[in-house]
């Protein structure tokens, strides 16, 4: 029997997080799904843990000698059977009906092509730091993603493979950003939309993302905007350039994020574990101890500072602007 559902998950040295995620697929309460896990060069035991998980036979493991993630997504769609198309990454984690749900949505609901989630954001170690809300109708997801924001979380999506072959899937000239580009290129062939289910655990682990790599995330997103804007005749704003632009000066800590994310959500302890690792491995104890201070703050405090910062900033726009005048 023919899968409904193929699961693309790309990794490479993704142990010991790929032994969740691939646990969590094989305990779905849908059960005919075949995952194309694509080794994209891993050296760390990796593929070896692969082909042991390869018992079950709707694992199947291929390798593809390090090419980089939008060469290895296309590549796994190229083994794929099923008429249904799901993401996955080798760090997150499904929930027990994702894909149950995510189908049964999609059979409902003929006009979307595309369906996304929303998330609970988890730490290194599996620990709850808070959630990644989306929005949930296709105007609301194609104006975000034209303003340069995230609005579909790429391993949440489930996708019907006959919409995918409409636009030749992923575009292998970008080396980041490729899903960003595929939503802006899919936008006007079929209609999006997220379920509010939290159907993911959507980790943050490890180091910084290197500067280098930011500018070239940056560059990918830029460039898939820009080209969505020229097919539809209209001048990229200088805001959304200026957006995209600035992201890539950012020095994003994961164990700062999930601190942060944690401290706004209440698990107080999640947030010093993240900071004691923050300051441990990277060296940054003034950021750290900054947002640490935080956690003794109470929540209306929090909330009300807030709210005054963000009065203040206006404030001095204003003033700023009437006296450019």
């Amino acid at each position: 029997m023919s899968p409904e559902i193929s699961i693309i998950l790309p990794v490479r040295n993704g142990l010991p997080y790929v032994r969740e995620a691939v646990a969590s697929l094989i305990g779905q309460s849908f059960h005919n799904w075949e995952a194309i896990i694509v080794d994209d060069g891993s050296t760390d035991g990796t593929w070896e843990f692969l082909r042991n998980a390869s018992e079950d036979q709707r694992i199947r493991p291929v390798r593809n000698k390090g090419r980089g993630l939008t060469v290895a997504l296309n590549f796994g769609l190229q083994h794929a059977r099923g008429s249904l198309i799901a993401r996955m990454d080798s760090d997150d984690v499904a929930v027990h009906k994702r894909l149950q749900q995510q189908k049964e949505y999609l059979a409902q609901h003929n006009e979307i092509g595309v369906v996304g989630t929303c998330a609970v954001v988890i730490d290194a170690w599996g620990n709850e730091c808070g959630e990644f809300e989306m929005p949930l109708n296709h105007k609301a997801i194609v104006e975000g993603l034209l303003d340069g924001s995230t609005t579909l979380i790429h391993p949440s999506v489930m996708m019907r493979r006959s919409i995918l072959n409409l636009v030749d899937a992923y575009d292998e000239s970008l080396e980041f950003a490729q899903d960003f580009d595929l939503w802006l290129r899919l936008a006007d062939r079929t209609r999006f939309a997220n379920m509010p289910d939290r159907l993911l655990q959507y980790r943050y682990h490890g180091s910084a993302v290197g500067m280098e790599r930011r500018r070239r995330q940056a560059q990918c997103a830029l460039r898939s905007v820009e080209r969505a804007y020229n097919r539809m005749d209209r001048t990229l704003p200088e805001d959304v350039r200026r957006k995209l632009s600035e992201r890539a000066k950012r020095k994003p800590n994961n164990y700062i994020t999930c601190a942060k994310l944690a401290i706004q959500n209440g698990y107080r302890g999640v947030a010093w574990k993240n900071l004691a690792t923050s300051i441990l491995k990277f060296r940054s104890p003034f950021r750290a101890t900054a947002i640490l201070c935080l956690t003794f703050v109470p929540p209306s405090i929090r909330r009300v500072s807030g709210r005054m910062r963000r009065a203040i900033a206006r404030k001095v726009f204003e003033s700023v602007s009437v006296c450019s005048q």
